[in-house]
């Protein structure tokens, strides 16, 4: 098979791996990183490619992302985006006046504590931004509409159909990465 990677058994590690390196020559090539939602099967990883255009889109995304996991029996996720960071949380961080610009990658798996990485936006002048040295944050420690987003339990079959015809009604729709685990 051309193009095809064949991986023995889906880790954590192996989605950070994959995750970052994708998050570091995106963002070398072309300065800007697109909100990817990656939901890992046993047999494949699924890429959603969400329209996040305002807080609404942004909500309605999260509660969808249950419903993906449910109806692909996802194993583990990972969500990538730029956001904001703030300390202070007395505001969206998005408003707040001391906020830090990053790339976010977010790693959920059953079995296993969640990840957040955190990689610093770094503009100078007219250069293209560049990434910083990432950071881990502990995920027990950060709250927001796109933290804690796999079900704790695998779901039943009923679950899964139930799931998959209300993500069709939505007009969602996932491309097949070629990365293949089994």
């Amino acid at each position: 098979m051309k193009n095809k990677k064949t991986l023995t058994k889906l880790t954590i590690e192996k989605i950070r791996k994959i995750t970052q390196m994708g998050i570091e020559n995106q963002f070398a090539h072309t300065g800007k990183m697109a909100t990817v939602l990656t939901c890992f099967t046993d047999s494949q990883a699924l890429n959603v490619l969400p329209r996040l255009a305002d807080n609404e889109a942004k909500d309605k995304f999260a509660e969808l992302v249950t419903l993906l996991c449910t109806a692909e029996s996802a194993k583990a996720i990972a969500f990538i985006a730029e956001s904001w960071l703030c300390k202070d949380l007395s505001a969206r961080p998005s408003e707040h006046p001391d906020r830090q610009e990053v790339v976010i990658l977010s790693i959920e798996m059953r079995g296993h504590p969640s990840e957040i990485w955190t990689y610093p936006i770094i503009r100078n002048g007219t250069e293209k931004p560049k990434l910083g040295k990432p950071t881990v944050i502990p995920a027990a420690d950060l709250t927001g509409r796109f933290t804690h987003l796999l079900p704790a339990n695998p779901p039943t079959e009923g679950e899964r159909i139930i799931a998959s015809h209300i993500l069709e009604r939505q007009g969602y729709k996932t491309v097949n990465d070629p990365v293949r685990w089994n």
